[in-house]
């Protein structure tokens, strides 16, 4: 009996975080790249296209937190900023998280592409290397 349920258990034949965690990786999504994403190649076009119009000097958003990301040095300093339970406030804000404002606000409630946020997330896990 005892193996017959075992059986019916599924397996976790997985090692990405995210499967493991129930986060879901966005369809369509190059997970092998995913692993390498640079800052220079990946982050930053997506940090140009979803955040600068209002994080570069001057900006709204620069003007009202603080926080200038037309740089690595000033994109690195909120991706490695520990709050809340995403241990990132770059990561907080793009997954609309409950410890930080939603961003980008100009298309809320949407947010950035999924694929995008899979990418921040595992570029910040490896600790936001520059390249």
């Amino acid at each position: 009996m005892l193996l017959t349920l075992l059986g019916l258990l599924p397996g976790c034949a997985s090692d990405n975080i995210e499967d493991l965690t129930g986060k879901p990786i966005a369809v369509g999504c190059d997970t092998t790249a995913l692993a390498s994403a640079t800052y220079t190649a990946v982050i930053k076009p997506i940090i140009a296209t979803n955040c600068l119009r209002c994080h570069s000097p001057g900006g709204v958003g620069a003007v009202a937190s603080g926080n200038i990301l037309d740089s690595y040095d000033g994109l690195k300093s909120i991706a490695l900023r520990d709050v809340g339970s995403q241990r990132s406030l770059l990561v907080e804000v793009v997954t609309h998280g409950s410890n930080a404002s939603a961003m980008p606000k100009d298309i809320r409630p949407t947010k950035i592409p999924a694929c995008d946020i899979v990418q921040i997330r595992r570029w910040v896990k490896r600790g936001a290397p520059n390249d």
